[in-house]
């Protein structure tokens, strides 16, 4: 298994699970934001299809 991939997995797991979430639980809306601009930074070319 590669390391690197099961990060990004995760990654956007987490990410998917922010903005499901984010409807229910408005404070999350920061949280979102936060870890959209470190992802951008982990993984810039994952994120640039966004």
């Amino acid at each position: 298994m590669d390391p690197r991939k099961n990060k990004l997995g995760r990654c956007f797991k987490f990410f998917k699970f922010l903005i499901n979430h984010k409807k229910v639980h408005p404070e999350l809306s920061e949280a979102t934001d936060r870890f959209k601009k470190m992802c951008k930074e982990a993984y810039p070319l994952a994120t640039a299809f966004q």
